[in-house]
Order: C-alpha cells, then sequence, then structure tokens
C-alpha cells in the first residue's frame, strides 16, 4: 500500500538511492478508501500523488502500481494472477535486492507475503541477493509480530538524513498520518529508536533475512 514502504523501509531506500542505487517503489493495491479519521473518501489519484511526492523525498527512482483499484481486496484476486504480476516486475526491473512487507492484520499484507514468496523462488536466470522483509508500527498485530527480532534479524542504521528523509517521506501522506496513532511520524520515530537500542545505534531499521547470497 502506499505508504507502506516509507514506514518500514524508507531509511533503507534513501541510503541508496544517495549512492545511486536504482530503487523503485511498487504499490501492488491502491484505490480509493474512505477514511474515518477524516470523514471522507481519498481517491486512488489523491493517495498515488502522496507517493509520488514521498519518492522524491527519499530519491526513490519510480513509483508503479500493479493493481490500481483492490486496496483491500487483493482477497477477491486468484493468487496466481498476483504471483505473474510480480514476475513481471522482477524480470523487467531485473532487482538484486526485494524488500517485501511482514504479514499483518490487514489481509492484503497477508496475501502479499504468500505471493512474494512465490515470486522470489530460487532462479539461476535472475538471482536476487537479499530478499527481506520489513516491519512496520502495524506489524506487532498479527502474524508479523511473531517474527523473532534475533533470529534472523538485519538492522540497518539510518543517519540523520536518512531519518529526515523518512520523516518527510512520511509527512508527505496528508491523508493517512494522523497524530497518536500507529501510522504516525512520532510512531516511524519511536520503532527506529527501540530497534536502535536493540542494536546499539542511535536509530535503525528492521529487516527480517529470507534469503542472502553470498558469491
Amino acid at each position: 500500500h502506499a505508504d507502506d514502504m516509507e514506514l518500514g523501509c524508507g531509511g533503507y531506500m534513501h541510503r541508496h538511492a544517495t549512492v545511486g542505487a536504482q530503487t523503485l517503489n511498487l504499490i501492488v493495491a491502491l484505490g480509493d478508501v474512505y477514511f474515518e479519521h477524516l470523514g471522507r473518501l481519498v481517491t486512488s489519484g489523491e493517495r498515488f500523488a502522496e507517493a509520488a511526492e514521498a519518492a522524491q523525498r527519499l530519491r526513490v527512482g519510480s513509483v508503479e502500481v500493479m493493481f490500481a483499484d483492490k486496496d483491500g481486496k487483493l482477497d477477491t484476486l486468484p493468487m496466481g494472477d498476483i504471483v505473474q504480476a510480480l514476475d513481471r516486475h522482477i524480470a523487467e526491473f531485473e532487482p538484486t535486492e526485494i524488500l517485501i512487507p511482514l504479514p499483518s492484520s490487514h489481509q492484503d499484507h497477508t496475501i502479499l507475503y504468500q505471493a512474494c514468496l512465490a515470486a522470489t523462488r530460487p532462479s539461476a536466470k535472475r538471482p536476487v541477493q537479499l530478499i527481506a522483509a520489513y516491519e512496520y508500527p502495524a506489524t506487532s498485530w498479527g502474524p508479523g509480530g511473531e517474527s523473532d527480532a534475533g533470529k534472523g534479524g538485519m538492522y540497518v542504521g539510518l543517519s540523520e538524513g536518512d531519518i529526515s528523509a523518512k520523516t518527510d517521506a512520511l509527512r508527505c501522506y496528508r491523508s493517512q498520518m494522523r497524530d497518536g496513532h500507529c501510522f504516525s511520524v512520532e510512531a516511524a520515530l519511536a520503532l527506529a529508536k527501540i530497534r536502535g537500542i536493540e542494536c546499539g545505534l542511535p536509530r535503525a531499521e528492521l529487516f527480517h533475512v529470507m534469503r542472502r547470497l553470498v558469491p
């Protein structure tokens, strides 16, 4: 979804983009959504505009959408269709690293996680050096909360520039960020501080390594 990448791995994306890495934010499910905290419908176009603005803050090269009308509705698609769409994007972009969201209480996250397992199956034709799952504030409720940070956890330290770009990107999501909520700049900073304490750094993002190739 729009804003999940920024919450979970925005600092990591910025860190790599600033040294010249080619980066892509693939929004799998977008769509019109009624937000109770706003009391109105937020359109797919408005949400994409926020994502594009956030990408500029992180220096992410491009933003693409797989399914423009399936936010909260990935369960209405055959799993094979989702996997095939992911296959096409992976074949076209040829990534060396793939970051996916951990499953959570949101059904789209659980479905996408399962689809990514299929789409990132080992392949000699397109070896990917790192496949890792990122967390975000809402991961703690649901199957993603069962992941043990001490087992396969990869901590990535965030510089002041990284954390500043991450928070600037999140503020672009004016329709979704809200004070005192897990979807907030405050929550993202708190989580980064906790992960930093766990690994001895000022701030960090945590990734669960699924596969890592060392040639």
